[in-house]
């Protein structure tokens, strides 16, 4: 899905999320962790990529905390494959400077994590 698409359509969810309340982005968010369990089990293409970036917009929007994008990023390093380091990768681009404000300590936990998984894979 193309990234502007995809801000569009999370902004439009944030504006209804804004008036109408939390029991709107509940069941959005409830699909989204389903789905990303489901696709981190089963690949299925850029699938992946499409549901993290939505929740990247969605905490760039201040919809969702930064928990939440720190519950998928150490998801995304228990397998530390090639294609989880893609999505990481693209998680820190995009609202990497946005999390070293809310929580440097998780990111700071979040990056020896990777030091250490990376050391590991190098042996």
């Amino acid at each position: 899905m193309p990234a502007r698409l995809c801000a569009e359509h999370m902004l439009l969810v944030g504006a209804m999320t804004a008036n109408i309340g939390p029991e709107f982005i509940s069941p959005l968010l409830e699909d989204l962790a389903a789905r990303f369990v489901e696709e981190m089990k089963e690949r299925h293409g850029k699938v992946l990529n499409n549901i993290v970036s939505m929740i990247c917009f969605l905490y760039a929007l201040k919809i969702v905390s930064c928990n939440l994008v720190f519950d998928v990023i150490k998801k995304l390093l228990e397998s530390f494959e090639e294609a989880d380091l893609e999505v990481l990768l693209y998680v820190f681009k995009s609202v990497g400077l946005d999390i070293r404000k809310d929580d440097p300590m998780a990111l700071k936990n979040i990056v020896q994590i990777v030091n250490e998984r990376g050391s590991e894979n190098k042996r």
